[in-house]
């Protein structure tokens, strides 16, 4: 197995975007072609500050907008033929922006239709340079190596991997990241962490990459919750936007090939219904495609285990679960005592009642306890109470269950790796 780790991108954090001409100055570039979505950049502003920067330095400018979520082939295919003279593309906003920037670059120079190189039948040999404002933090692609495209004439969607095409620089401000809805929040986090997760089940073990990806995703998936309920959290967009580097740059599989059979899988969905968020088609995708292959490998379902308990809390979250059952229980039992105590009460002041107009008429007092149906009355309102009780006992018990097999799934996981410990200790001895 071959296995090379290769980041020459240069990340340039908390870099003022103002400075945006003075950098490309620096590299020596005179003609750029701007990359962009569909107008979010202009609305926050970070369009004009930009532009201003590029125009103070003289730049030749071209630009191009409206680059859609499931970038399109026909858009870079429309941009090629407009023969733009330039020798470098910066690309602002997430990884559709920047996976069109790389199409456009490996096609520039040649007459190769773009399509061509995602479909895998021509290999990138050479490349115009890119250069990334990251915006949106989910894809990777302003680290990585890898190129997604759309082609809604085949509803197809592939992707390509060449070194050529990985950026010169991606700039990185928290900041630019607070604009943006929830949904494409939670879509992009989903997204991180998949490239994460796919490398790290797979059948081939590294200490280091393992430990790596744990801790890379117990990093997304605490800070992610933060910005999603505090979207001008600072710290925890940093968090994040750097986590969206490094899980799709390659530190993630070192020792490991990569295995992203659920992107397939959503490639695929995508392709088919282009209004699905690629984590979205993500989020629905990876639970099937688990169930499946925990069945088939035990390594697949250690690594799931170890997951669930290191990374998601599963047994800490059910601990939890049983508590709140626990004082619901508590909470049905004090209503089923204050319907028996109602009833109880209710009927000794009927008898008192009774009782002091039979002295009245001077009759004998008398004991109502057996004709009274108050009490027996009182069991139809229990019923619902008992009801919910029951249910509450059954839940308990599944809880007690999960914890056990949690418990016995991750001791048998920790057991299994320290026998294949041992195993290679003692080759090494003899």
């Amino acid at each position: 197995m071959s296995n090379i780790y290769y980041a020459p991108t240069k990340l340039l954090f908390d870099y003022d975007i103002k400075n945006i001409g003075n950098l490309l100055e620096e590299y020596g570039y005179k003609k750029i072609l701007v990359i962009y979505g569909k107008g979010s950049i202009k609305n926050t502003g970070v369009y004009d500050i930009v532009i201003n920067s590029l125009k103070e330095k003289n730049f030749i400018l071209f630009e191009e907008g409206g680059v859609e979520a499931n970038p399109k082939v026909e858009f870079v295919r429309n941009v090629l033929a407009k023969k733009y003279d330039i020798d470098f593309i910066l690309a602002i906003g997430g990884g559709s922006v920047i996976d069109t920037a790389k199409s456009i670059s490996v096609s520039y120079k040649t007459n190769i239709d773009p399509w061509e190189f995602n479909a895998k039948r021509e290999i990138p040999k050479t490349s115009l340079a890119i250069g990334v404002i990251l915006t949106i933090a989910a894809a990777g692609s302003e680290m990585s190596n890898s190129c997604v495209l759309s082609n809604p004439k085949l509803k197809m969607k592939n992707g390509f991997n060449s070194d050529l095409i990985r950026p010169k620089f991606a700039i990185m401000n928290p900041e630019l990241t607070y604009s943006l809805p929830k949904y494409q929040m939670a879509c992009g986090i989903v997204d991180i962490m998949m490239h994460t997760i796919e490398r790290f089940i797979t059948p081939y073990e590294s200490d280091l990459a393992d430990n790596f990806s744990i801790g890379l995703l117990k990093c997304v998936y605490k800070n992610g919750l933060i910005a999603y309920n505090d979207p001008k959290n600072y710290k925890a967009r940093r968090e994040i936007m750097l986590a969206s580097s490094f899980s799709h740059n390659g530190l993630m599989e070192l020792a490991r090939p990569m295995c992203f059979r659920c992107h397939q899988f959503e490639h695929v969905l995508s392709a088919v219904h282009d209004e699905i968020a690629h984590g979205a088609g993500l989020a629905v995708c990876f639970p099937a495609y688990a169930k499946y292959i925990y069945k088939k490998s035990q390594i697949a379902l250690n690594r799931l285990l170890r997951l669930a308990y290191e990374v998601f809390d599963v047994k800490d979250r059910l601990v939890n679960m049983r508590v709140k059952v626990k004082e619901s229980q508590e909470d049905v039992a004090h209503a089923l005592d204050k319907i028996d105590a109602f009833a109880v009460g209710m009927s000794e002041a009927s008898h008192i009642f009774k009782n002091t107009f039979r002295e009245l008429f001077n009759k004998k007092a008398k004991d109502y306890s057996k004709i009274d149906k108050r009490i027996k009355m009182s069991e139809l309102f229990k019923k619902p109470w008992m009801a919910k009780q029951s249910i509450l006992e059954s839940m308990e018990k599944r809880i007690d269950r999960a914890i056990v097999k949690v418990d016995s799934f991750h001791k048998e996981a920790e057991l299994n790796n320290m026998l294949k410990l041992y195993d290679r200790l003692e080759s090494k001895i003899e």
